[in-house]
């Protein structure tokens, strides 16, 4: 599995503590070495290779991978046309044929209200594994 943007492991971490293999790609080695730091906390570092590099230009071997993740609005960051066309292109090249591609847009996020502990996704990972995502959303204010 390849997750788009990984950031410091708020979706990797509880896919490779449950077993899941994943690569995850971000741009920022700050956030890449706290994912590294919580993977190791979490007891699935052996499960999570962190890869810095852009995903407009995904640096991985065609058809390498069966599912990728696009969580929280990442897609939503590429606010040029060009950069969305070239990560789609870039996520197809590394897609397996009949490979899946999760994308999590975010609405109105200064509209959305709190939430603690939510099951936002339930279901099993191509070996079995039972996967629950639980995800908890809080606002600043003052930054919106």
């Amino acid at each position: 599995m390849l997750e788009l943007g990984c950031g410091t492991g708020r979706v990797s971490v509880p896919l490779a503590r449950a077993g899941v293999d994943l690569v995850g790609i971000d741009r920022s080695a700050p956030m890449l070495d706290r994912l590294r730091t919580a993977s190791a906390r979490a007891g699935a570092l052996g499960h999570v290779h962190a890869v810095r590099g852009d995903i407009r230009a995904l640096p991985f071997a065609a058809r390498r991978f069966s599912m990728l993740l696009a969580p929280y609005g990442i897609l939503q960051s590429l606010l040029a046309d060009r950069d969305l066309i070239a990560t789609l292109a870039s996520v197809a090249r590394v897609l397996t044929p009949g490979g899946r591609f999760g994308i999590d847009l975010v609405p109105d996020v200064p509209n959305w209200r709190e939430y603690d502990n939510r099951i936002q996704m339930r279901g099993r990972a191509g070996d079995g594994a039972h996967l629950t995502l639980i995800e908890s959303v809080r606002q600043d204010p003052k930054r919106r």
